[in-house]
């Protein structure tokens, strides 16, 4: 007797007892679904992200009663389009290391990770070849002592950065087919998330900065370490972090251990950046304001943004605390990874001894 037969199957002229999303698809129905997903795939690709879900049946060549058959809503089937992206990487792997060499393996590999990145490659390499050429030119101040037409040039920089990061906004936008709940689903995602955010908030700064303020003034007060702040550590540094929690399980094959740690983790870094960033800007505009009144002394300006200063301690506590719960998820993942590594090591060494008492 066959015991692999698959005993959940039903019985000739039976109904089929198994959930709907658990039975197989017949193949005419799968041909209907790999079309939904191409047609919605290929829209996506091309910058439609609002594509009305009624076109993309009818590009698909099947009616909307279909569509919702197997999508329920417009968010699965963008969920099930960026399964098929990641399904696809996944796959590729095998094939790769099965037909070339590990170098050669991993730079195809690699190059199909880049083209499933982003929705246009097109606006990718204009937002590189658009920091190269502006971003160098920024951050001159008026009071430099430097020739006048630098600063002005400077200035002009400052805000053509703002086309640069409305193009990555795009792409982001395009890439995720303006279903946003990819991010929350994802702690790592979140991270990454955040990050953008903050990068394009400086980029407004900065602009600002150089529209606003004429006389450069800003320049010399807290807004401009708020400022360097926000790039640094919000984007950069929660960048960072993301990509840790991101990567850090696929190396040892195992998940953190709390996810409430891992949650923890993320608000702490927001709250606390958030804290330090508009506590500095806000130190820097009273700073700036006060500074426009030639009767107002040092020490009293000084005085004005303490209260504001005291504020981004908390910002940094918090920023601490989060830096803590990093070090401990690390902690406790390697702990982990080297149990189950150390677990199987004695086990190997110790079955022939186990083998021999047996048979004795």
């Amino acid at each position: 007797m066959d015991t692999s037969a698959d005993t959940t199957a039903p019985a000739a002229g039976l109904p089929d007892p198994r959930p709907a999303a658990d039975r197989p698809l017949r193949a005419h129905a799968l041909r209907n679904r790999n079309a939904l997903l191409a047609a919605a795939r290929e829209a996506f690709e091309a910058g439609e992200v609002d594509i009305r879900i009624e076109e993309i049946a009818h590009r698909a060549g099947v009616g909307v009663g279909t569509l919702y058959r197997h999508f329920a809503t417009r968010e699965a089937l963008v969920e099930a389009v960026y399964r098929q992206r990641v399904d696809e990487l996944c796959t590729a792997v095998p094939d790769l290391l099965a037909t070339l060499p590990p170098q050669r393996a991993l730079r195809a590999f690699l190059q199909q990770l880049i083209a499933h990145s982003a929705a246009s490659r097109g606006m990718a390499l204009a937002t590189f070849w658009l920091l190269i050429l502006i971003g160098g030119w920024g951050g001159i101040p008026n009071i430099a002592p430097v020739p006048a037409w630098m600063p002005t040039l400077s200035s002009l920089a400052s805000v053509l950065m703002l086309l640069p990061l409305l193009i990555l906004a795009l792409n982001v936008r395009a890439t995720l087919a303006c279903n946003y709940s990819l991010l929350k689903n994802n702690l790592a995602h979140l991270y990454i998330g955040y990050g953008l955010v903050a990068l394009f908030a400086a980029g407004l700064l900065k602009a600002g900065g150089a529209l606003l303020d004429v006389n450069q003034t800003l320049y010399l007060t807290w807004f401009t370490q708020g400022r360097v702040e926000l790039l640094f550590y919000g984007f950069f540094g929660m960048i960072i972090i993301g990509s840790i929690y991101y990567i850090a399980p696929r190396l040892v094959g195992l998940e953190f251990g709390s996810a409430g740690l891992v949650t923890a983790n993320f608000w702490c870094a927001a709250v606390g950046g958030l804290i330090i960033v508009l506590s500095l800007i806000l130190a820097g505009i009273t700073e700036a304001l006060k500074l426009q009144d030639s009767a107002n002394v040092f020490l009293d300006i000084f005085k004005a943004t303490l209260p504001f200063l005291r504020l981004s301690t908390v910002g940094n506590l918090l920023l601490l605390l989060g830096h803590f719960i990093l070090l401990g998820n690390l902690i406790a993942l390697a702990v982990r990874y080297y149990r189950a590594r150390a677990a199987a090591i004695y086990s190997t060494v110790t079955m022939p001894l186990k083998a021999a008492e047996v048979k004795a």
